[in-house]
């Protein structure tokens, strides 16, 4: 009788901790975002209405932005900066860039056909969906200083996210704003 009151609590924890491992695995496979941090002093930052959208109306895109931030855009690229500047002196502290794909291949079989190929040249990728489009996530690319993208299959063309320096990786707000990207209307 000893054995079983000291088995039935083992089995009974095991299969707590089967029923949790469940949980965080259906939480794992949802892609359809890339995931955002929660780190407390971003929270407000990261939920903020009143976000300001840098829309492309040539394209039919548009992305999210803080709102005390800034953007330039030279007509191949456009850069955000957040309030007093540049975080990151010469590129500030995101890039977004428009590669053409007029044969619309996948984001794989693009980025092989080119000379800068972040497969190739990232210690890690994560492929994912945001807002319904084909999307991957680069993580430390080396290059002269190492930063993340976040390249979103638009089609005929290919969104190009990029966090200069790994600045926003930690605080969530890279992840924000790629999972702004969307169509616009």
């Amino acid at each position: 009788m000893k054995k079983l009151l000291f088995v039935f609590p083992i089995v009974a924890l095991l299969a707590a901790g089967c029923n949790s491992s469940q949980q965080s695995s259906v939480q794992t496979q949802n892609t359809n975002h890339i995931s955002t941090s929660t780190h407390p002093s971003t929270k407000t930052q990261l939920d903020s209405p009143n976000w300001k959208t840098y829309n492309n109306t040539s394209l039919g895109f548009q992305i999210k932005y803080p709102p005390d931030w800034t953007y330039t855009n030279d007509g191949s690229l456009v850069v955000f900066y957040p309030p007093g500047g540049s975080g990151y002196t010469h590129f500030g502290d995101f890039t977004l860039g428009i590669q053409s794909n007029p044969k619309q291949l996948d984001l794989k079989t693009f980025y092989q056909a080119q000379d800068f190929n972040p497969f190739t040249q990232s210690s890690s990728q994560t492929d994912s969906t945001i807002n319904g489009y084909s999307a991957e996530k680069f993580i430390g690319i080396q290059a002269n200083n190492n930063f993340d993208q976040y390249s979103v299959d638009m089609g005929s063309f290919i969104i190009e996210l990029t966090d200069n320096g790994q600045q926003h990786e930690s605080d969530g707000l890279a992840a924000t704003m790629a999972n702004s990207i969307t169509a616009s209307h």
